[in-house]
């Protein structure tokens, strides 16, 4: 019985055992990259902790952050963009 093997490279950069299980994350490509990811899985993490539907969320950021004055971009942290969503009690409304 004659049985060769053969060293064939994957496809993709993920392995086959790692994206076959869920939840698996794949390796970023680069340093930047991984910033990028961790800081949007930290901000959709803070999110689901306080309630806010993510994505959302992430809509409304990506279309304000742009013009928003850079000195306060605190503002637009899930915690203080879930108070400022907020509909103002109707006492104020009335005075």
């Amino acid at each position: 019985m004659d049985v060769r093997f053969e060293a064939v490279a994957p496809s993709s950069p993920v392995s086959p055992l790692a994206s076959s299980v869920e939840g698996a994350v794949p390796e970023p490509a680069s340093d930047k990259g991984g910033r990028t990811g961790a800081v949007l899985s930290s901000l959709i993490a803070s999110c689901k902790r306080l309630r806010v539907e993510p994505f959302a969320y992430l809509r409304d950021l990506f279309l304000r952050i742009s013009t928003h004055p850079h000195h306060r971009l605190d503002e637009l942290l899930p915690d203080k963009w879930l108070l400022a969503q907020r509909p103002v009690s109707r006492v104020y409304e009335q005075t």
